[in-house]
């Protein structure tokens, strides 16, 4: 197979959530990790990752061999109790499932449900703008980007946005409670993240 750069989003994913840290074997499973994977990165890079597996998978004239060639450093099948393709078809299925599920707006849902929850006053403090904090301070610029996308699409393709907006998070943000509206939070939060990449090139 002709390596090229053509699977780098694969290389990165192996390399850094299965790599020579033997301790984990026997003691976490494979979902374990991916579920740490998706939790992790942003949706951008979750379709490179399917990309550069379905390539590797169809462009590969042996693929159990040509995987342990590349990474027997990182991942060893049969530690893991499985095969290079049963791994890589796997793997895809798993984050081609959460990319379905959560639709176009997997990162403002990584917002809301993680940083806007039931206890965001207590972690992050009482104001929007601290818990805005933390997410800007946790994130990638990748997962920054996506969300000013994801904000974007959301506001210019909803009939009803304050409907739609409580109807989707009504379990984790309540736009009265915070003295705001769906429409002011939105753009709030999508300046405030502009703001923040700006100032961070």
């Amino acid at each position: 197979m002709e390596r090229k750069t053509k699977t780098q989003y694969l290389d990165n994913f192996i390399d850094t959530y299965f790599n020579q840290n033997f301790d984990i074997f026997g003691k976490i499973k494979i979902d374990e990790v991916i579920t740490e994977y998706i939790n992790s990165e942003p949706p951008m890079l979750m379709k490179e990752l399917i990309k550069d597996i379905d390539y590797f998978i169809h462009n590969s004239e042996d693929v159990e061999r040509e995987f342990k060639e590349l990474y027997r450093h990182s991942f060893n099948s049969g530690l893991w109790e499985t095969t290079a393709l049963n791994f890589l078809n796997h793997v895809s299925e798993r984050v081609q499932d959460y990319l379905e599920f959560n639709g176009d707006k997997m990162e403002l849902n990584r917002l809301i449900g993680a940083y806007f929850n039931q206890d965001c006053e207590i972690i992050s403090g009482p104001e929007i703008d601290d818990t805005i904090n933390d997410y800007l301070e946790t994130t990638t610029k990748g997962m920054k980007k996506e969300l000013l996308e994801e904000i974007k699409s959301f506001i210019h393709n909803s009939k009803d946005l304050e409907k739609e907006f409580r109807e989707l998070y009504r379990y984790d943000f309540n736009p009265d409670l915070w003295e705001t509206t769906a429409l002011d939070f939105l753009n709030h939060v999508s300046k405030r993240v502009q703001d923040y990449l700006d100032n961070d090139n």
